[in-house]
C-alpha cells in the first residue's frame, strides 16, 4: 500500500463526509462511509488497502459511545440545588475558555468528533454534580468516577479540570500514582491539555509553550509548583520561593501518593492559612482528583463500629489516606473525586467511616459516575469474551508453558517459575537464554511493527511489554537476555545469518501461519492482507528503530515518548518492567505483551493488563503471550466486572443513591477481589435459591417502571396462552393458573421486569441467571404460573391483557402499606398459594413433614398452632427439582391518595424454588449495605 495514496484518499473522502454530515444535522446514514470510499476508489487506480482506510474513516466518523450513568446523593446538603452549568452558560455567567482550547486540541490530535462531544457532555454532567464554586459557606463532597483500563480517564479529568477552572474553582490537586514515571506522565498531559506550557526543573520561570498553549492564550495563565522532572514533585522550599498562594491565579499540583509529599503539601497550605489569620483556606474552592483511587488512598486500618454502625471517633487511618483527608479539611470548600477502572476497594469502604480528627473517609457518598467507552475501545470483555452472552473474545492470545519447570515438585526451577526471589537467574535448558515462547513473541513484535509501517502507520509508536517478575534485579537479567536476543535478530536481518537457518524463512512462516489467518478472523474473511513482501521490506527499518528498555519508574521512561513526538519520530520500544508498569502508565502503540505475573487480587491483575485500550487499524496485529491459568483468571475478572456494572446500572435505573448501593463482586476459588485489609467490612455470601422463596416487597411508582412491569405481565400471559393453544401447556378452568410452562417464559418475564434493587433476594437479573443455570441441569424447566385475583370480582383474562379494562378494586391490598417511595408492603404473596402446584400425594407428604417439623421444633410448647396445611420449607422439600412456581400479584399503587395516580397496577411476584442438593450457587463478596438489604429486605431510613 502506498502511504501517500492512502493519505490522499482519506483526505478526499473525509471532506465529502464532513459536508454530508453538516447537511444532515451531524448524522450519517448507514453504509454512507463505505459508499463514499468505494466511489473515490473507483475514480483512480489507487495503491491502497481498502479495509485499512475504511477502518480509519469509521474511527473518525462512526465512533459510537454510550451515556454516562450516575448515582447521586439525596442529601440536599451534598449536591447542588439543581443542575447549574447550562443555566450559567445561557446567562453568560460562565464561558468555556480553558475547555474550548482543550476541545480544539483533542480534535487537532485526531480524536473523533463524536468522542469529544461525549467527553464534553460527560464532564458537564460531573461538573453539574459538583457544588457551584460561588456557593457560600462550608461544603465538601466525595465522588467517584469509574472508567475502564486504558480508556481515556486522564482525558476525562483533564476536561473536568478545564471546566472547573472556567467555572471558578481555584486550586487543583491531582494525586498521580506512587511512582515518578506515572506522576511525570500525568504532569506532561496536564501541561499539554490545561497549563499550555511545560516545566522542566525547579526554575518555574523557564517555560516552553506546548499543547493547548499553541492554540490560543487563555484569559489567565494557571500557576503550578510541580514540574515534569524526576525531582518535580511538590517541595516546600520551591513553593516558598514564589509568590504563589491559593486564591490568585488557578493553581495546579500534580503529586505522588507519598506520605512525605502529602504531609508537606498539607503543612504548606496550613502555613498559608495561618499567615492569613485563619485556621483554614476560606472561599477558595479546591478540587482533588485522585487518579487510581483504589490504590494507596484507601484506609486499610481496622475501624471499630458500635451496634448502630457509629464509627470509633479515635480511629487512626493509614498515612496516605490520613493526609488526603487532612488536605481536604484544610479548605472550607472542597470536592474529592476518585478515578479508577477497578473500583473494588472503593466500593468496600464503609459508608459511615469517619473519625474526629480527620473527618469523613473517602466513601463516594455524593455521586458515582460510570463512564462509557467508544465502540473502538478494546477492553476485557472484547478481548476475553463473556460467558453470559456467549462471545468468544479475540483470537490474539497465545498460551505458553515453557517458562517454568513442568513438574510441580520443581516449582522454583525454569526460566521464570511462579515462585522465585530477587537472586533468581533465568535459565532455559541449562543456559542463560530466553525460552522459545519469548523468542517467538519478540519475532511477533518485529512482524507487527513492520506490518504497521507497511500499512502506512509510519509515525505511530510501537511497544512491546515484557512483565514477568516484580524483582528489579531479575528484571535486569531479563533485560540483558532480551537485548542479546534482539541484537542477534537485528544483525541477522541486516547482515545475514551466517551458518544458521535463515531467519527470514522463520519470520515468513510465522507471518503466514499466525498473522494472516488471525487478521482474516478479526477484520474480514475477504480483507486484502498485507503481504509477506510488504512486511519484509520494512524489517530493516524496524530493527534499526527498536530500543530495548528497562522501566525503572523514573520520569525518563515517559520523556522518551515525549522527545520522539517532538521530533515527529515514532518510538519503537521493548519495555521490560514490573510494578512500575502496573498502574496508570501508558505504553503507546502496545502490540505484543509477554505476561507471567501472577496476582491473587482482581484489581492488581486487571491493572497489570496494559494491553487494553485503543488499537485503531491494528488490533489484528496484537498478541498476548500468557499462561492458560492467567487467561482463565482474566476471563473471570472480566465477567465479575461486567456484573458489577450491570448491578450499578440497575441501581441507576431505580434512582438509588451511593449509600444505597449494595455491592457484590463474584468470587473466584483461587483469587481475592482485592487485598484482605481493604475488605474488612465485607462478607462472603452464596447466591443460590435452592429451597428458598423470592418475594417482591418494595416497588417504585415511576410511570415508566410501572408500564414496563405491566407490559411484562401482558407478554407472559400472551405467551402462555399461545403455548396452551399449541398444546404445550395447560390452564386450570376458572382460575388464572397455568401448568407445564417452559422456563424461558419465566426468564423472559424476569428479563423485562424492573424490580427494586434493594431487595437482593428478588433481583430479576439474579433470578434469571439462576434459573438459566439450573435449566442446563434439566432443573426448573417445568413451571406453574398463578396470577392472583385480588379482593373482589370476576377476573377475566382480558383484564390482564388489555390494560384499560383492569379494575383497581381487584388489586391485592396487603397490610400495612407504606405510601412512600419505595412503596413497601409487608407481604405480597399468600402462603396458601405456595402449594398450588403440588399433586395430592405431594400435598399429603408436605403436610406430614410440616407436622413433623412442628413437633421437632417444640411447636406445641411454644404455643404455635399445629399445621393444618403444608408449610413453606416442607412444600419446597417435596417439590421435584424440575418444577418451579411463580405467583404474580397486581398491587394497588394508589392507596393513600398517591399522586400522580397510576394507570396500571404495580406488579409483584412470589417464587417458590424446590430443594435441590445439586444446585450450584455463585459465591460473592458483598459490602455492608448489601448484607443489610439481604438480611432485612429494606433500607434503614
Amino acid at each position: 500500500m502506498h502511504a501517500e495514496d492512502a493519505a490522499h484518499v482519506i483526505s478526499i473522502v473525509s471532506q465529502r463526509l464532513m459536508r454530508r454530515k453538516d447537511r444532515m444535522d451531524g448524522i450519517l446514514p448507514e453504509g454512507c462511509i463505505e459508499a463514499e470510499l468505494d466511489r473515490e476508489l473507483s475514480t483512480e487506480d489507487y495503491d491502497v488497502d481498502r479495509d485499512y482506510i475504511l477502518a480509519q474513516l469509521e474511527l473518525n466518523f462512526a465512533t459510537l459511545i454510550g451515556l454516562a450513568s450516575c448515582l447521586q446523593s439525596d442529601d440536599a446538603n451534598d449536591l447542588p440545588d439543581a443542575p447549574w452549568v447550562r443555566l450559567a452558560l445561557s446567562d453568560g455567567n460562565l464561558q468555556w475558555r480553558f475547555w474550548a482550547r482543550y476541545r480544539q486540541y483533542l480534535l487537532g490530535d485526531g480524536w473523533p468528533a463524536p468522542v469529544v462531544s461525549r467527553l464534553d457532555q460527560t464532564t458537564t454532567e460531573i461538573l453539574d454534580s459538583m457544588m457551584p464554586p460561588a456557593t457560600p459557606g462550608a461544603w465538601d463532597q466525595r465522588g467517584l468516577v469509574v472508567g475502564h483500563v486504558q480508556s481515556g480517564k486522564t482525558a476525562n479529568y483533564t476536561g473536568l479540570i478545564c471546566k472547573a477552572i472556567d467555572a471558578g474553582y481555584k486550586v487543583i490537586v491531582v494525586l498521580a500514582g506512587a511512582h515518578n514515571n506515572l506522576r511525570t506522565q500525568t504532569q506532561i498531559r496536564l501541561e499539554e491539555g490545561f497549563l499550555g506550557y511545560s516545566t522542566i526543573d525547579e526554575d518555574l520561570e523557564r517555560r516552553e509553550v506546548t499543547g493547548v498553549g499553541l492554540i490560543s492564550p487563555p484569559h489567565m495563565i494557571p500557576d503550578t509548583i510541580t514540574t515534569r522532572g524526576d525531582n518535580g514533585d511538590f517541595k516546600t522550599s520551591v513553593a516558598k520561593n514564589f509568590a504563589i498562594n491559593p486564591g490568585g491565579n488557578p493553581l495546579l499540583f500534580v503529586v505522588k501518593k507519598n506520605t512525605t509529599v502529602l504531609k508537606n503539601l498539607h503543612n504548606w497550605v496550613s502555613d498559608v492559612a495561618r499567615a492569613q489569620g485563619q485556621k483554614l483556606i476560606r472561599a477558595v474552592p479546591l478540587l482533588v482528583i485522585d487518579d487510581e483511587s483504589d490504590y494507596a488512598s484507601v484506609d486499610t486500618n481496622k475501624q471499630e463500629y458500635d451496634f448502630d454502625n457509629t464509627p470509633d471517633p479515635e480511629h487512626d487511618p493509614t498515612a496516605i489516606n490520613r493526609w488526603i483527608r487532612l488536605i481536604l479539611r484544610s479548605f472550607e470548600q472542597s470536592v474529592y473525586i476518585g478515578y479508577t477502572a477497578t473500583p473494588f476497594a472503593n466500593i468496600f469502604i464503609h459508608e459511615k467511616a469517619a473519625s474526629g480528627e480527620y473527618g469523613e473517609d473517602l466513601f463516594p457518598r455524593s455521586f458515582i459516575f460510570s463512564l462509557p467507552v467508544p465502540n473502538n475501545y478494546v477492553g476485557p470483555t472484547q478481548m476475553f469474551g463473556n460467558r453470559v452472552n456467549g462471545s468468544e473474545g479475540l483470537p490474539i492470545f497465545r498460551t505458553i508453558s515453557d517458562h517454568a519447570a513442568s513438574s510441580s515438585l520443581r516449582e522454583r526451577e525454569g526460566w521464570m517459575p511462579p515462585r522465585h526471589d530477587k537472586t533468581h537467574v533465568p535459565m532455559y535448558d541449562g543456559l542463560r537464554t530466553l525460552p522459545p515462547s519469548l523468542k517467538r513473541a519478540l519475532r511477533s513484535f518485529l512482524l507487527a511493527t513492520a506490518a504497521r509501517k507497511a500499512h502506512g502507520q509510519m509515525q505511530s509508536h510501537n511497544s512491546m511489554l515484557i512483565h514477568v517478575t516484580r524483582f528489579v534485579d531479575v528484571q535486569t537479567r531479563v533485560h540483558e537476555q532480551v537485548e542479546e536476543e534482539f541484537f542477534s535478530l537485528r544483525d541477522r536481518i541486516l547482515y545475514g545469518d551466517g551458518d544458521r537457518a535463515p531467519l527470514l524463512d522463520e519470520l515468513r512462516d510465522l507471518w503466514l501461519s499466525d498473522f494472516v489467518p488471525t487478521s482474516k478472523a478479526i477484520v474480514a474473511e475477504d480483507c486484502r492482507e498485507v503481504t509477506w513482501e510488504d512486511v519484509r521490506a520494512k524489517l530493516a527499518d524496524t530493527v534499526n528503530s527498536v530500543t530495548v528498555k528497562a522501566i525503572n519508574g523514573s520520569s525518563g521512561d515517559i520523556l522518551e515518548y515525549e522527545r520522539h513526538a517532538r521530533a515527529n519520530q515514532p518510538f519503537d520500544v521493548i519495555a521490560i518492567g514490573g510494578d512500575k508498569l502496573s498502574r496508570g502508565l501508558t505504553l503507546e502503540g502496545l502490540t505484543v505483551s509477554y505476561f507471567l505475573r501472577h496476582s491473587k487480587m482482581y484489581d492488581t491483575l486487571m491493572q497489570m493488563g496494559r494491553w487494553f485500550g485503543y488499537r485503531p487499524g491494528y488490533v489484528d496485529m496484537c498478541r498476548v503471550y500468557t499462561t492458560a491459568d492467567l487467561l482463565v483468571w482474566f476471563r473471570h475478572i472480566s465477567l465479575a466486572a461486567e456484573e458489577l456494572r450491570e448491578d450499578f446500572q440497575q441501581m441507576v435505573v431505580s434512582g438509588c443513591t451511593p449509600r444505597q448501593f449494595g455491592h457484590r463482586v463474584q468470587n473466584h476459588p483461587q483469587m481475592m477481589v482485592t487485598s484482605p485489609n481493604k475488605m474488612r467490612y465485607t462478607e462472603k455470601r452464596t447466591t443460590s435459591f435452592d429451597g428458598c422463596i423470592s418475594e417482591t416487597i418494595l416497588f417504585r411508582r415511576d410511570p415508566d417502571v410501572v408500564e414496563a412491569n405491566f407490559g411484562a405481565l401482558k407478554a407472559l400471559v400472551a405467551g402462555m396462552e399461545a403455548d396452551r393453544e399449541a398444546g404445550k401447556a395447560a390452564k386450570v378452568d376458572d382460575a388464572l393458573l397455568w401448568k407445564s410452562i417452559g422456563h424461558s417464559r419465566v426468564t423472559s418475564f424476569l428479563k423485562v421486569y424492573r424490580g427494586h434493587p434493594a431487595i437482593t433476594k428478588a433481583r430479576p437479573e439474579y433470578l434469571r441467571k439462576y434459573i438459566d443455570q439450573q435449566a442446563l441441569r434439566e432443573c426448573l424447566i417445568n413451571w406453574t404460573v398463578y396470577i392472583d385475583k385480588g379482593l373482589g370480582g370476576d377476573y377475566e383474562l382480558s383484564d390482564v391483557i388489555t390494560a384499560k379494562s383492569v379494575q383497581r378494586t381487584w388489586y391485592k391490598r396487603p397490610d400495612p402499606v407504606t405510601n412512600q417511595d419505595p412503596y413497601r408492603v409487608r407481604r405480597v404473596g399468600d402462603p396458601s398459594h405456595e402449594y398450588l402446584d403440588l399433586t395430592e400425594d405431594q400435598y399429603d407428604e408436605a403436610l406430614e413433614l410440616s407436622v413433623a417439623m412442628w413437633e421437632a421444633g417444640g411447636g406445641e410448647e411454644r404455643g404455635i398452632s399445629r399445621p393444618t396445611a403444608p408449610r413453606g420449607p416442607a412444600i419446597r422439600h417435596v417439590r421435584e427439582p424440575s418444577d418451579g412456581l411463580i405467583c404474580i400479584y397486581p398491587v394497588d399503587g394508589n392507596l393513600g391518595g398517591a399522586r400522580p395516580a397510576l394507570e396500571h397496577p404495580l406488579i409483584g411476584f412470589f417464587i417458590s424454588f424446590p430443594g435441590d442438593p445439586g444446585a450450584q450457587g455463585v459465591q460473592y463478596t458483598v459490602n455492608e449495605v448489601y448484607r443489610r438489604q439481604e438480611d432485612e429486605g429494606f433500607w434503614d431510613e
